[in-house]
């Protein structure tokens, strides 16, 4: 994997999603300074290497703290690799352990929920800024868990906890996020 990582096209990859993070944010900076040397990887499953030695069947997800208009980032990707081939995707900086889809799928209830904290009469984009895991990853599969994203809207930062629940007997998982629970950020 260490290859893979080190790799200019690993590299380039990872850095266009970066941009493309900071991008979608209300503050739209167009510099990203990763931290190549401080970054890091969980991996998913055990890795697959091919008879050249290869990597050729592989999830994990790289982690790589970085700055963006002078405010502190911990970029993150999604990293697989199949039949040799590789995709990045994007994913919310920080250390949720929600999938990309999870992660979409929390943006209308996370709004809802930051409601109250927007100006009256006023329309402001919720900016997730870093996420964060809530007590310990769960030691079993299709458990319950807890994060705090933080977020910017309306020029305020707000840390808002989340609560994933996986449904036992489907593939489904429900998001929870208490209105009352939002708190200003210190």
């Amino acid at each position: 994997m260490h290859t893979v990582e080190t790799s200019p096209g690993f590299r380039d990859a990872a850095l266009k999603n970066f941009q493309g993070y900071e991008a979608r944010l209300s503050t739209h900076c167009p510099t990203v300074t990763p931290d190549w040397n401080a970054a890091s990887h969980k991996i998913y499953g055990k890795p697959v290497t091919g008879d050249d030695g290869n990597l050729n069947n592989a999830t994990w997800v790289e982690s790589v703290p970085g700055t963006a208009c002078g405010e502190h980032r911990r970029y993150r990707v999604l990293v697989t690799i199949r039949g040799g081939h590789a995709a990045v995707a994007p994913l919310l900086p920080g250390e949720s352990i929600a999938t990309p889809q999870l992660e979409t799928d929390a943006q209308m209830p996370l709004i809802k929920a930051t409601a109250e904290f927007v100006v009256k009469g006023k329309t402001c984009p919720v900016d997730v800024l870093d996420t964060k895991l809530d007590g310990p990853v769960p030691a079993v599969a299709r458990a319950a868990w807890n994060e705090i994203w933080t977020v910017r809207t309306c020029n305020r930062t707000l840390n808002v906890p989340i609560r994933f629940v996986p449904d036992v007997v489907g593939e489904g998982t429900s998001i929870r996020i208490e209105s009352k629970a939002v708190t200003v950020a210190q």
